[in-house]
């Protein structure tokens, strides 16, 4: 598995690290976007001071998070556009309904999925902290992601949302996903399933 999450993503970077030779905009928001994960990563690798996670296996959660939240979207962003136009001209319209089903409920599972792999198939994840750790590793893999989207596609329009979406989305995306993880370290520990549903809620 480790192989070809590495595979998958050198091909990814590769493709933008070309494509931004062609589209100097685009190399700014790779690179903008790539900023604050990259020092977000290094601070989850110094947090547990009682048994230090080896930052390859930080890596490929992120890496992981990266290559499926690049896969689902390419089917669940048409469907949520769709479905969210469908609310919009229709009787029912909030703009908290319109984000909580479009953005908060499918993120939030996204962005959980590579931590339930890697539960399933690894022994990464072995002491509390451990579940926000790589949950957040996650998180960041899918804000850097989003985040190339959003700002290449408002830069020319707004420009600050280099600063806005680099930060704020960032550190959004790995609170609510550590929120996640502390669920399912609940559910770990109890076997009550109560909890994961409650902090993915409140994620």
């Amino acid at each position: 598995m480790r192989k070809w999450i590495y595979i998958i993503t050198g091909i990814y970077l590769i493709i933008y690290t070309v494509a931004s030779f062609f589209d100097y905009n685009l190399g700014i928001a790779f690179l903008a976007s790539l900023f604050f994960p990259t020092c977000f990563l290094a601070f989850l690798y110094q947090i547990d001071v009682f048994e230090r996670e080896q930052f390859k296996d930080i890596l490929i959660v992120f890496f992981l998070s990266l290559i499926i939240s690049a896969f689902i979207s390419i089917f669940w962003v048409p469907l949520r556009t769709l479905f969210l136009d469908q609310i919009n001209n229709g009787l029912i319209y909030n703009q908290l309904i319109y984000m909580f089903l479009g953005a908060g409920l499918p993120e939030e599972i996204i962005k959980i999925i590579p931590v339930l792999i890697v539960l399933k198939r690894t022994n990464f994840i072995n002491e509390p902290i451990d579940y926000i750790i790589y949950s957040s590793a996650s998180a960041l893999g899918f804000a850097f992601m989003e985040n190339i989207a959003y700002q290449y596609d408002f830069m020319k329009s707004t420009p600050n949302i280099l600063a806005v979406r680099a930060l704020y989305s960032t550190t959004m995306h790995v609170a609510t996903s550590s929120a996640i993880g502390l669920g399912l370290f609940f559910y770990h520990e109890s076997k009550k399933i109560r909890y994961a549903i409650l902090f993915y809620l409140l994620a």
